[in-house]
């Protein structure tokens, strides 16, 4: 794509692609290239890219620090190891299960209004600036605990079959606790199974939870 230097807008996915280069494409707005086989891909010189789609291919790393523009981050299902979206302030759409990912860092993403990042090794997540998010998952992780206690506007919410305090609870502190949960708030109160323990989400609202 050396020669099309014009180029706004790029979809290739659904191929057999091992390599792709974007290097000249500096006028790049969206860039979908999902269902191929890439290892790599560097967007560096792509300043001006607002959606980046490469979920299914076979990425190892990616870096996104020299795109400020972008909005909707895709990139899920793939070899992820580490991700830093701190350089992305405008991101309202993270999409990044199903890599394996140990940490997570979205205290730069104010904007975030959706976050999905379920089937990592996260053992921990700090939504506490991400005040605008709507919707997140994060089941399938690591995770011991959620503090969803700032986001106030979630609608959607997924958090199950991670270990919790690995005995029986999985706290949650939020706006409510167990005897005030909203009725339009998504339901998650089901058990789940961890290390062969059965697992309930906790709901409150101080700094201790029900240990009763």
């Amino acid at each position: 794509m050396s020669n099309n230097t014009a180029l706004t807008n790029l979809s290739c996915e659904n191929n057999q692609l091992t390599a792709l280069n974007v290097s000249n494409n500096t006028a790049l707005t969206s860039l979908s290239c999902p269902y191929n086989q890439l290892t790599a891909l560097d967007v560096s010189n792509n300043p001006a890219l607002t959606g980046l789609y490469c979920y299914r291919n076979q990425l190892t790393g990616l870096d996104v620090s020299n795109n400020p523009a972008l909005t909707g981050l895709y990139c899920y299902r793939n070899q992820l190891t580490a991700l830093d979206v701190s350089n992305n302030p405008a991101l309202t759409e993270l999409y990044c299960q199903n890599n394996q990912l140990t940490a997570l860092d979205v205290s730069n993403n104010p904007a975030l209004t959706s976050l999905s990042c379920p089937y990592n090794q996260l053992t921990a997540l700090d939504v506490s600036n991400n005040t605008a998010l709507t919707n997140m998952s994060c089941h399938n992780n690591q995770l011991t605990a959620l503090d969803v206690s700032n986001n106030t506007a979630l609608t959607g919410l997924s958090f199950r079959d991670n270990p919790g305090d690995g005995v029986s609870k999985f706290p949650v502190k939020a706006w409510f606790d167990n005897s005030a949960i909203p009725v339009d708030f998504p339901p998650v109160s089901w058990p789940w199974i961890s290390d062969g323990k059965t697992i309930t989400p906790d709901y409150y609202t101080d700094n201790t939870p029900d240990n009763s």
